[in-house]
């Protein structure tokens, strides 16, 4: 819920922010309304950026609280469940990487074959 508010609220400042930068450029040419929308544009992203610093608080305060609540659950053995992961992944990827080298090894021994085989053809044209 936080993460989705926190996006929204992040998206919404964006929008402000370009709309405002428009209207300033906007003003050099000497247009009134554009420096009144502006002048009000800043003032909403005031409150927004209001809005998203108290947002980004709660969570970093909640992340905190998610992290202490992992220390103090000694019965969850987190590095040591990481560590069988990252290994697992590792092993995962040397596998796929022996694979794609062997099918490889078939392609350009196939390319050789089809080079000879050409290359027979064409000595046979010749005679």
């Amino acid at each position: 819920m936080l993460e989705s508010e926190l996006s929204e609220c992040i998206r919404e400042v964006m929008q402000l922010m370009s709309s405002v930068l428009l209207d300033l450029v906007k003003i050099g040419g000497g247009n009134l309304q554009a420096a009144q929308r502006a002048r009000v544009g800043t003032i909403k992203l005031s409150k927004l950026t209001k809005r998203f610093r108290t947002l980004s608080v709660e969570g970093v305060q909640e992340v905190k609280s998610n992290r202490e609540l992992v220390r103090l659950g000694k019965h969850i053995p987190v590095k040591r469940l990481n560590r069988e992961a990252a290994r697992q992944k590792k092993i995962d990827a040397r596998i796929v990487i022996r694979e794609a080298k062997r099918e490889l090894q078939i392609i350009k021994k196939r390319n050789r074959i089809d080079k000879l085989s050409i290359m027979l053809a064409k000595l046979q044209e010749g005679l």
